[in-house]
């Protein structure tokens, strides 16, 4: 994972335009794939997320390791993820962003 995450973290940095990465890590939010991949990005659940944004349940806790960044021009109205939906391991997250 971290290999993949420094090709990503060299591909990010040739793109001119705003970004929005939204991804599965399967990685915490204190991990070196996320911090690295995050960069300078905002994290969606971070500034507009309640709660856990549990995107994975493992065994005996709530986890959020999917993730939706965006650029900082961007201004993150909403953040939802969506544990009662059960057609994956992983549910759905969703963000309300505008320009």
């Amino acid at each position: 994972q971290q290999e993949q995450a420094e090709i990503f973290i060299a591909h990010k940095k040739e793109c001119n335009y705003p970004l929005i990465i939204c991804g599965d890590l399967n990685n915490s939010a204190f991990s070196y794939v996320y911090r690295n991949v995050k960069g300078k990005l905002r994290d969606t659940f971070e500034e507009a997320g309640k709660g856990f944004g549990q995107t994975y349940t493992f065994r005996y806790y709530p986890a959020r390791i999917d993730y939706i960044f965006a650029d900082n021009q961007m201004e993150v109205k909403d953040f939802q993820s969506f544990p009662e939906f059960q057609n994956s391991d992983h549910y759905p997250i969703i963000a309300k962003l505008s320009f």
